[in-house]
């Protein structure tokens, strides 16, 4: 059509969406460049410019092109949604989270919805991030994204109970969702509800056998519960599927710890700390390696007190069900780790 109407703006414009649908923005951002050129009074190819250059990486330019579409409608809902994607992407909350906020009065939509409530939580208003979920899930119960996201941000804020709750609603609507299922598990696992933890770890991994994600899980909970030898076994089938998770073989090198193979997890804490300081960032592996050696000086120097001081399997046990959060390692208790438990899918 290009080919045929060089100059008309809307052959340029239906190119640029077409690339955008595509996903190469690079292409996107000449094509409505130009439509707009040809057309400076198109709405429509300046929405799609905007959205090419946001996509493309040019939030300043992205920023430009919006505010001059606020300048001649700013009681556009889309115009509003993309003034608070870029102000999103440019690191400015208080704006992303006007925008949407005037996108939502616009019009009420579970998009919005989650967008605003992603820039409440990174600002540190989670319960107005929550009540924004919230309000529209008693409305629209079945919508599954907005429950998925009320239950991911929850857990990231620590609210493990409000987590633990919505991923139990997105098991109950999808029980064959393994991701779900193998969130539900661990949440329930720092709650120190290790019994159901372990069932939905059993079926997470008997829903997806190869996923080095329902391997950690089930394994970490079964250290969790004390069960060294069973917890040996999940963990090392995870670190064999992914050789690269330093923290997949620090909590092999726990459980082998607390199984009293104390050689093997040496050698296994020895590889961790070798591949934390061959980042190629020395202040990340820095700060890895603290992470590591903190949660590793609470696990093995248990190990190597005298045997008549050494507390049992059933000791240990009991004081890790009370104390669940010392199981989440590195995950939970390094900023760097913080939600990384969470699986997308």
């Amino acid at each position: 059509m290009v080919g045929v109407a060089p100059r008309a703006a809307l052959a340029h414009r239906h190119l640029a969406e077409a690339y955008l649908a595509e996903g190469k923005p690079e292409l996107a951002i000449p094509a409505a460049s130009e439509a707009v050129k040809l057309d400076p009074n198109d709405k429509a190819a300046r929405l799609s410019l905007s959205r090419a250059l946001i996509a493309g990486g040019q939030p300043a330019e992205a920023r430009k092109a919006i505010d001059d579409l606020k300048k001649d409608d700013s009681d556009d809902i889309l115009v509003s949604e993309l003034d608070g994607i870029v102000a999103r992407q440019q690191g400015r909350l208080l704006d992303a989270i006007a925008a949407f906020s005037r996108a939502l009065a616009l019009g009420d939509n579970g998009n919005d919805r989650r967008r605003l409530a992603e820039a409440q939580f990174a600002a540190d208003r989670t319960d107005d991030a929550e009540t924004t979920l919230k309000t529209w899930l008693a409305a629209h119960p079945k919508d599954t994204d907005t429950r998925k996201a009320l239950a991911e941000h929850s857990a990231r804020a620590d609210h493990l109970v409000e987590a633990a709750e919505q991923f139990a609603e997105l098991v109950k609507a999808n029980p064959k969702n393994a991701t779900a299922v193998n969130n539900l598990a661990w949440a329930l696992s720092l709650l120190g509800r290790s019994r159901e933890a372990l069932d939905y770890a059993q079926q997470a991994l008997a829903l997806a056998p190869d996923s080095v994600d329902a391997l950690e899980t089930l394994g970490t909970i079964l250290l969790q519960k004390g069960i060294a030898a069973e917890a040996i076994e999940s963990l090392d089938k995870a670190w064999k599927k992914s050789p690269n998770r330093a923290d997949i073989q620090l909590q092999l090198a726990r459980a082998l710890a607390a199984a009293g193979e104390m050689s093997q997890a040496r050698l296994s804490w020895t590889a961790v700390r070798r591949k934390s300081c061959s980042r190629s960032s020395a202040t990340e592996a820095s700060r890895h390696r603290s992470a590591l050696l903190a949660v590793a000086r609470r696990t093995l120097s248990a190990n190597f007190t005298p045997p008549a001081m050494r507390p049992s399997a059933a000791a240990l046990g009991q004081s890790r069900m009370q104390q669940p959060f010392a199981y989440a390692g590195a995950r939970l208790h390094s900023p760097r780790h913080k939600g990384r438990w969470l699986r997308s899918g």
